[in-house]
């Protein structure tokens, strides 16, 4: 006997396909949240494991405490290998316009001229900050973002993390500062280290650095090695490991789950029905095929259904949190869509664990 079309075995096993269409739709739904779940961690890790060494401002200038023939030896030896961190204390360190790794650094009104001539940076436009969240910005910067002198950013506006809105007072040219603002020294953490600026050189030149940041920072900084940077990157990232191997063992005892409770549907749905096809003549290869099928339809089912249910999700959510920030979450992508088939796959070749078992028939007399 010819088995029955696809259609037609949807139409007359709803109740035999429905568990495993809804098993497979959940399990698809939930894979893609927790997997975009670990790749915001995985962003945060790899940001981590690269901001502190890129994007660095580099000291150098001619006051008290270091020589021009100082700087230039320190220069020449500026290879990352060969790199310090200076951990700034009493500054306040923001990423904007994260997209493009600008940095901004809002510090004491008395500090912010030390930092532009050690920066070597002229002012071209405007007047110098004279109270908080007033800024100075980089004419390239500024202009990409179409800024002015009088021009307020506010603080939900899109690629701009700070906490607050600021006002554009000035513009500068120069190099590795994007932007210099005020904050109010009762607002400032003495001791609670906030940002990094990278100073080229070997071991031999820290004593020489050190003597020139103590006496022209007052000592408000810190000198980091290389090494002492891993360190504070692995302490960082012990949190996020241990979020991302929960996350993976949850994900695990879902999927485990899952498997054996669509397996055990299996077995109790069919075994009666396989036995009895098997005991009125039908042959074994013509009952593993009918089985195989029928979970085949099943997962392909659910795996549409997943997805369907995926993208309603993801609508729905944008729809709700559609702020000025707004979510934005991304809808699935082919390779996601592929990624996630996965899901169904090996769903589908866990319940033929069910019919495999089931054609070990018993004689039915």
């Amino acid at each position: 006997m010819r088995p029955l079309s696809v259609f037609a075995f949807i139409k007359g096993s709803i109740r035999k396909i429905l568990p495993m269409v809804v098993t497979v739709c959940l399990a698809v739904a939930i894979l893609y949240f927790l997997s975009m779940f670990m790749e915001q961690l995985d962003g945060q890790v790899n940001e981590a494991s690269t901001y502190p060494l890129k994007n660095m401002s580099f000291i150098i200038g001619s006051k008290s405490g270091i020589t021009d023939s100082d700087i230039q030896k320190l220069e020449s030896k500026g290879s990352n290998t060969q790199s310090f961190i200076v951990d700034i204390r009493d500054v306040t360190y923001y990423s904007v316009a994260g997209y493009t790794g600008a940095n901004l650094i809002m510090a004491r009104q008395k500090d912010i001229s030390s930092i532009m001539e050690l920066q070597k940076l002229s002012l071209s436009g405007g007047r110098f900050p004279q109270k908080p969240m007033e800024v100075l910005l980089h004419k390239k910067l500024a202009a990409n973002y179409g800024l002015k002198v009088g021009s307020v950013v506010v603080k939900k506006t899109k690629g701009w993390y700070i906490n607050e809105d600021i006002t554009v007072v000035g513009l500068f040219d120069g190099k590795g500062v994007m932007g210099i603002g005020m904050e109010d020294e009762s607002r400032l953490k003495p001791g609670m280290p906030n940002t990094s600026i990278a100073v080229g050189g070997d071991s031999k030149s820290l004593e020489t650095v050190n003597r020139y940041i103590e006496k022209t920072f007052a000592a408000k900084y810190r000198l980091f090695t290389l090494d002492m940077v891993e360190k504070i990157l692995n302490n960082f990232n012990g949190p996020i490991n241990v979020m991302r191997l929960f996350v993976g063992i949850v994900l695990v005892c879902v999927l485990g789950v899952f498997l054996t409770n669509i397996t055990m549907i299996q077995y109790s749905l069919r075994r009666k029905e396989l036995e009895l096809l098997h005991a009125i003549g039908y042959t074994r290869e013509y009952i593993i095929f009918k089985a195989f099928r029928e979970i085949g339809v099943a997962g392909i089912i659910g795996y549409l259904s997943g997805i369907v249910l995926t993208i309603l999700l993801i609508w729905g959510i944008n729809v709700c949190f559609l702020t000025e920030k707004g979510l934005d979450m991304p809808l699935l992508s082919p390779g996601t869509m592929i990624t996630l088939l996965l899901v169904p796959a090996a769903i589908t070749l866990f319940s033929m664990l069910a019919p495999l078992r089931m054609t070990k028939f018993r004689d039915i007399v």
